[in-house]
């Protein structure tokens, strides 16, 4: 539960269809997420303090592959695509031998467009924002006689890459020149 996870996301994203089938996209983003801090010299039990509010920025770009291009069936038009950036926080005020700072992300995603009428776009797409995490040396060394580590050295890798699916519902508008 280490890093920052669990939360509302609010984002605005511009997509570009090029040619017939691929879009590109640059999006920014803002989220309230929840992050635990990890107390290392007490039990393990009670060794999780928190939620506390951790504010983190997406800042991304990507693109979309339309699986029936410029096409739809009764006005649905899947996709798959991927998208990379930057993840930050916004506020590092929160004390923690774990910091998160600014991280690189990856996020896949598959979705479905749904066009009521030619202008307006419902969209709802699953993504799985996927950043490293690397922990802190100290987790992995007793920090008082009797209490285990947080982390096994021989069990755990100091880093991992975590992944947080999300669920993405939007509304979109088409501007014609």
């Amino acid at each position: 539960r280490a890093g920052p996870s669990d939360g509302p996301i609010l984002s605005v994203r511009y997509d570009r269809q090029l040619g017939s089938a691929a879009e590109v996209l640059l999006g920014l983003g803002y989220a309230r997420l929840d992050k635990y801090l990890v107390d290392p010299t007490v039990p393990e039990a009670s060794r999780l303090i928190g939620p506390f509010e951790d504010n983190v920025v997406f800042m991304e770009t990507g693109a979309s592959l339309l699986l029936t291009g410029r096409k739809s069936w009764h006005g649905l038009v899947p996709y798959i695509g991927a998208m990379g950036g930057v993840v930050f926080e916004t506020d590092l005020g929160t004390p923690s031998a774990l910091t998160f700072g600014t991280r690189v992300s990856l996020t896949p995603h598959i979705g479905l467009k749904w066009y009521p009428v030619q202008a307006i776009a419902f969209k709802v797409e699953a993504r799985d924002i996927i950043w490293r995490l690397k922990y802190p040396e100290v987790w992995f060394v007793s920090q008082v006689p009797g209490i285990p580590p947080v982390l096994q050295p021989d069990v755990h890798k100091p880093a991992e890459w975590l992944h947080h699916p999300t669920l993405m519902v939007s509304l979109g508008y088409t501007f014609t020149l």
